[in-house]
């Protein structure tokens, strides 16, 4: 009853999915098929044989070897589940994997032939992190550093990876060789046998592996009705499979119940209750014929041959006449990223001019009303399509009363009154801590007053941005001197020599540096290894003068914490306690530029936590800050909390009580913002607004992954006039 047509129904078949569901579910809401689309477009497991064809020439890097992976006929064959697959992308990131087999297959990209950051040295570093468990951080087996923590069941998963890179590290053996039309079939056929097992409770799925079998298999056939089986090169075999998959299946039904989403090619004027035509949009529609260099009517041209954009004028008339009920024909009439008006395909645009000539349209008026004519939003989630009691006025615009969706999605999300009123938190969830009942982790309230938005995502709403993280490792491998990405190692290090007595940090990277694939190979490793170490020297030049570090070697002394305040328990470790003597030393290093609420917080929450559970021990801290440039780290003078026990268990049940009830600061403390406002000024609202969101820069809203913004949006916490 319902037919769609595209010119391009390519374009539209990775949407349709993600919109109506997957086709062929008779019992879905809106039950549907394809017609006229190439075979790899039909299923994804299809889609992903085919960028499977180039791996072999392909550098073969993490996230392609991870996509394949995550396939689930993939998933099936290898014994993966979602925790196993998570657990494998994890390790392989904590292993610095970036790409290639192994040295010799990187030599073969013009890189140097090493090992580094390739599947052979990650798996070799998983392998050994699961042999030998967690040991000491400097512990290298052999020259292999193990990677952290490789365990628990989901250790099975390495089994899984190493059989995916034996079976890619066949197919690019026989990828450098030449075999026999017969023996690439043969070939062929044993590698979807040993990467994919079919559901065969899902048809589609098993639909797919047999129409690639099929394909496969007409390697030999063909080579059986010529006569003849020449050896042919990868490449040749690789561009005869592409062809396959990307032609239309001779078999491939039209009318199978439901919509019919299909192209616009001859033998589809069959009458419909409802046609709808997508994609007519000028430069798409009518289409240029392309010229596969066979084809001798374009190259010499003659009066009276056949044209495909005269065709496909008489497919726009077929389709026309086709429609019985209702007839829709749609384009793309605004830029997306313009905004700009863009103009329809020719057919189209002459239908429309003939409409204008209808008497009862003014056509001098382009704002009278064409009953034939829809001008639709430019994002299905518009608010004036879920307007209750839509009218042709509205309150702020004009919307046309055949506004409507069926998205109850996209209706969920819409709000009643001004949308300028919205917030993500629009009101307290109550205390949400997974604590109530239970001792307070000090991690996890240090972590609340560090990057309250992170922790009241995560906590509160169950809602992770992660992947959206820019520090999120790519499979690119350190090639620069470029010590940005390399961030904490300064900090590592100086700690490396503080404990091993050291006044000055190694010339030589350690071993254990050199073998976690975070440092580029040769000269330009040298370099960035050169400007992380100046910058650890300035660091330990500063907590040299410490009384704790002064003396030699440094003396770590954890302390567990096991304190009761009323009601309230804490428990936790004190791992930055170092003793003096007979003294205490309670020691932070921030390498930020500034220092706000971010660091002081979680240092006075330990600060405290020290002093009421050691009121006879003499204690002292102190917040190492590094100064920049040339200047060497200094005590930060903000940093100078009360010694009295009985003010810092006032101020530690102060903060306890926000912690215990979220909602109480929740999208309105933001550790940079806040200390700006909190700073003694005439003008406390206008700093507060410099360090949230400047006129030039980024502020605390912009800090990745987006926790910031998604709590405090355009910053309405900063209005005098809101309670927060």
């Amino acid at each position: 009853e319902i037919v769609v047509m595209a010119p391009n129904m390519a374009a539209y078949a990775p949407l349709l999915p993600a919109v109506i569901g997957e086709p062929g579910r008779s019992g879905s809401t809106l039950p549907y098929h394809l017609a006229d689309v190439a075979l790899r477009r039909t299923h994804p497991l299809l889609t992903a044989f085919a960028k499977l064809l180039d791996l072999p020439m392909e550098r073969i890097s993490r996230t392609q070897v991870l996509t394949l992976l995550g396939l689930p006929a993939v998933m099936r064959r290898f014994g993966l589940d979602e925790s196993r697959f998570a657990a494998l992308e994890r390790w392989l990131a904590r292993s610095h994997v970036a790409w290639g087999l192994d040295g010799p297959m990187k030599a073969d990209f013009a890189a140097a032939e090493i090992d580094a950051n390739s599947f052979a040295f990650g798996f070799d570093r998983m392998a050994a992190g699961l042999l030998v468990g967690r040991e000491d951080r400097d512990w290298l087996l052999g020259d292999i550093l193990p990677a952290d923590p490789v365990n628990g069941p989901d250790a099975q998963a390495l089994g899984a990876l190493w059989a995916m890179l034996e079976l890619l590290r066949e197919w690019r053996a026989y990828s450098r060789q030449r075999l026999a039309l017969s023996g690439w079939s043969e070939r062929l056929q044993g590698w979807i046998e040993g990467l994919f097992q079919a559901d065969y409770a899902d048809e589609e799925e098993s639909e797919s592996i047999t129409a690639l079998v099929r394909v496969v298999a007409g390697l030999a056939s063909h080579a059986q009705q010529a006569g003849m089986d020449p050896l042919v090169e990868w490449e040749v075999v690789r561009e005869a499979l592409l062809q396959a998959l990307e032609g239309v299946p001779e078999r491939q039904a039209f009318l199978a119940g439901g919509i019919t989403f299909c192209g616009m090619v001859p033998q589809r004027a069959i009458p419909f209750r409802v046609v709808a035509l997508l994609g007519l949009n000028d430069g798409d529609f009518p289409r240029t014929g392309s010229d596969s260099g066979l084809d001798l009517m374009q190259q010499y041209p003659r009066l009276g041959d056949r044209g495909s954009r005269m065709d496909d004028r008489y497919l726009f008339l077929e389709a026309l006449m086709s429609a019985r009920d209702a007839l829709h024909l749609s384009y793309v009439g605004e830029g997306v990223q313009d905004g700009k008006p863009r103009n329809p395909a020719l057919p189209l645009a002459e239908l429309l001019r003939f409409l204008e000539t209808e008497p009862s349209v003014d056509t001098d008026d382009d704002e009278a009303d064409r009953p034939w004519l829809v001008k639709h939003a430019m994002q299905p989630f518009d608010a004036r399509y879920f307007r209750a009691g839509r009218t042709l006025k509205c309150a702020d615009s004009e919307v046309d009363p055949r506004w409507f969706s069926y998205s109850s999605e996209f209706a969920s999300v819409q709000r009643t009154g001004s949308d300028k009123d919205w917030r993500f938190l629009s009101a307290p969830l109550g205390s949400s801590t997974d604590e109530t009942d239970r001792a307070i982790d000090l991690r996890s309230l240090c972590h609340f007053y560090a990057k309250p938005a992170e922790w009241y995502c995560h906590h509160a709403l169950g809602l992770s941005r992660q992947a959206l993280a820019t520090e999120i490792q790519d499979d690119l491998e350190p090639i620069t001197a470029d010590a940005g990405p390399l961030y904490d190692l300064p900090l590592t290090l100086m700690w490396d020599a503080l404990n091993h007595g050291r006044t000055t940090v190694s010339e030589v990277p350690p071993a254990r540096l050199l073998r976690s694939g975070r440092l580029a190979a040769g000269d330009l490793g040298t370099l960035a290894y050169a400007n992380i170490r100046d910058q650890a020297n300035l660091l330990l030049r500063g907590a040299l003068c410490l009384p704790p570090f002064a003396k030699g070697t440094a003396q770590p002394c954890p302390i567990a914490i096991d304190l009761r305040l009323g009601e309230e328990r804490i428990v936790g470790v004190l791992k930055d306690v170092y003793q003096a003597g007979d003294e205490l030393w309670l020691v932070h290093v921030a390498t930020a530029k500034n220092i706000d609420f971010g660091k002081l917080l979680p240092l006075y929450l330990q600060w405290a936590l020290l002093r009421l559970t050691r009121k006879n021990v003499r204690c002292h801290h102190a917040l190492l800050h590094a100064q920049g440039g040339d200047r060497p780290a200094a005590v930060h003078p903000l940093a100078r909390f009360p010694d009295d026990p009985e003010q810092l268990r006032d101020g530690l049940q102060a903060l306890l009580a926000h912690y215990r009830q979220p909602d109480s600061i929740a999208g309105a403390y933001f550790p940079r913002t806040s200390f700006a406002y909190a700073q003694p000024t005439d003008y406390p609202s206008q700093a507060a607004w410099a360090a949230w969101a400047p006129d030039f820069g980024s502020g605390e809203q912009d800090y990745s992954p987006g926790y910031n913004a998604l709590l405090g949006g355009d910053g309405d916490f900063l209005d005098q006039s809101n309670p927060a």
